[in-house]
């Protein structure tokens, strides 16, 4: 497990604005709000976050914020900041959520933006259509050493082409596992549009997902499942047989 000191403190909110954050020595202060039950919820989210800050290989903080999609509608998400605004689409760390989900469950999305979530699919197809189509994907191992892949253009097409999604310009140091989902139909248990002429890749593999037959990368994957591509895979970097510990995607506008 990873494990870094924190730094909590409380004052007083006078407005409806939210949790408000300081960073000291890059290491973020929260000032929590004065409910007990919110200020469990942040508190448990914001060490993580910290942990995440102190360890990851970008320098920057999580908070909420509103994007627009390309029919003009605003939606309330989560954003990582550093030298730019990425908007996560994706999260996964403590296995919280059940990931197996069907086509309407991750065309809609689902989750917690206190732990993890899908953004949706139709979300997603908005946002990459409003032009947020640089990708970085981020993982962490069980050692806490964190790598990642930037995808130079990624977007996806509407419903009625199964939000089949599109990939090019690698770079980063977690290896390419992406690449291969390239051009790729969403495939979900109950609506299995994946290249395997025998098997059900959303189904066996514990997630909705561009498969083809079946995955090199598997990032709704079921958490902590070391079984052969049933867990959380980035093929490139530690295999099929080995789940990561926490994971984000996240897009930019170029």
């Amino acid at each position: 497990m990873c494990s870094l000191p924190f730094i909590i403190t409380t004052f007083p909110i006078l407005d409806n604005d939210g949790p408000q954050f300081r960073t000291v020595n890059k290491v973020t202060v929260l000032i929590l709000m004065s409910n007990s039950f919110i200020n469990t919820l942040l508190y448990v989210w914001r060490l993580r976050e910290a942990r995440y800050q102190a360890l990851g290989n970008t320098v920057g903080q999580d908070g909420f914020c509103n994007v627009t999609l390309s029919t003009g509608q605003n939606i309330s998400t989560l954003c990582h900041v550093n030298n730019n605004q990425w908007t996560i689409i994706q999260r996964r760390l403590d296995g919280s959520v059940n990931f197996k989900r069907n086509w309407t469950e991750y065309k809609t999305g689902f989750g917690s933006l206190y732990s993890e979530f899908w953004i949706g699919n139709s979300n997603l197809f908005h946002l990459t259509s409003n032009g947020y189509t640089h990708l970085r994907i981020e993982l962490m191992d069980h050692n806490c050493q964190w790598r990642y892949a930037e995808y130079g253009l990624f977007y996806i097409q509407g419903e009625t082409n199964n939000y089949r999604m599109h990939v090019l310009s690698y770079s980063g140091n977690a290896g390419d596992s992406f690449s291969y989902h390239d051009n790729m139909d969403f495939s979900t248990f109950d609506k299995d549009n994946d290249k395997n002429p025998v098997y059900n890749c959303a189904l066996g593999r514990f997630g909705g997902w561009w498969y083809n037959s079946c995955h090199r990368a598997n990032l709704n994957g079921q958490y902590g499942n070391v079984n052969n591509s049933e867990g959380i895979n980035w093929n490139a970097w530690r295999g099929f047989e080995y789940s990561m510990t926490e994971v984000k995607m996240m897009l930019r506008k170029p």
